[in-house]
């Protein structure tokens, strides 16, 4: 089995046959002498020593055929023959790093980073980003997940999607959707409790709560604020994410606030059912944002044309 190192030696040499090349090494070294018109200038930028500079410069004339460095005392010189090679690869050189710069630019141009939480991503934008990259499978993005709302964690990336209370639209902020919120349970226990109609009849159940550091999410106090029910909370579980506190819900382990958006989905596959017909407007929304006056790029842009038509 031909090794990593043998086949590359063997392009290496592939390409230098087809195009009648000598040492790309030993030009590459030629340049750097040419352009520093010393021995040793070029060695400190190429990380060897003198010595092995200057066998590549011999090596070079060997293979060639032609003297290209004059030679006085200590001092080097660039014949006619080693000024029409070093404007030649001078010329090469920077028509690749040129090319290569574009490349890494396009590149660039065609990738962005995305924060959003766990659950909004999971539950629903995950679900909609295949329809993005079939109209655009050249763009890739970066999708960082986060429930940490810290602006250290919110400036990190290019776009940021986040459920916040009060949030201006501007030139770098777009509304995405307000939302409803509801009770969901699993199947089983919203036949067990079937017979429900108010709120205050919920304070009594088994109740999941998901605890966040964000003060604008809506918990069960808050919700049960929202229809003036005084009745105090009998028995609250406690979870770090939506995702754990939702199969646990549907695991018949209590009763979760529901956020419509996103547990549309599993409601109807059947695997949460919403317990009663009143629902608490959100008093937050999901935005799209950016930092302001920053430049996006292509791939950014196309992306958040993208999500505003979807909502």
């Amino acid at each position: 089995m031909l090794s990593f190192k043998t086949v590359s030696t063997a392009f290496y040499f592939v390409s230098r046959q087809f195009y009648n090349l000598p040492s790309l090494n030993a030009l590459a070294t030629f340049e750097a002498v040419a352009r520093h018109q010393s021995l040793t200038q070029a060695a400190i930028e190429l990380g060897v020593t003198t010595g092995a500079v200057s066998r590549q410069i011999k090596l070079l004339e060997a293979e060639i055929g032609v003297q290209l460095l004059v030679r006085n005392h200590k001092r080097i010189h660039c014949n006619r023959h080693a000024r029409a090679l070093h404007d030649s690869l001078r010329e090469s050189f920077s028509g690749i790093s040129a090319t290569i710069s574009n490349l890494i630019s396009d590149s660039d141009d065609l990738s962005f980073s995305l924060g959003s939480t766990t659950a909004f991503s999971s539950l629903w934008l995950m679900p909609r980003l295949s329809l993005f990259w079939k109209q655009h499978p050249e763009i890739r993005i970066n999708h960082i997940l986060s429930d940490d709302t810290t602006q250290a964690v919110n400036d990190s990336v290019d776009l940021n999607i986040r459920y916040e209370s009060l949030r201006k639209v501007s030139d770098n902020v777009i509304l995405l959707f307000r939302d409803e919120i509801y009770p969901v349970c699993s199947p089983d226990l919203a036949k067990k409790y079937g017979h429900l109609t108010e709120p205050a009849q919920i304070a009594e159940l088994p109740l999941l709560q998901l605890t966040h550091n964000d003060k604008s999410w809506t918990d069960w106090r808050s919700w049960f604020r929202h229809f003036n029910v005084q009745t105090p909370i009998r028995e609250l579980n406690s979870y770090n994410n939506y995702i754990i506190a939702l199969q646990a819900a549907r695991d018949d382990q209590g009763i979760l606030l529901g956020w419509d958006r996103l547990v549309q989905p599993l409601i109807k596959e059947g695997k949460l059912k919403r317990l009663i017909d009143q629902s608490y407007l959100s008093p937050g929304s999901y935005y799209l944002y950016w930092e302001k006056n920053k430049v996006m790029n292509f791939a950014a842009s196309t992306f958040v044309k993208w999500l505003s038509d979807q909502t």
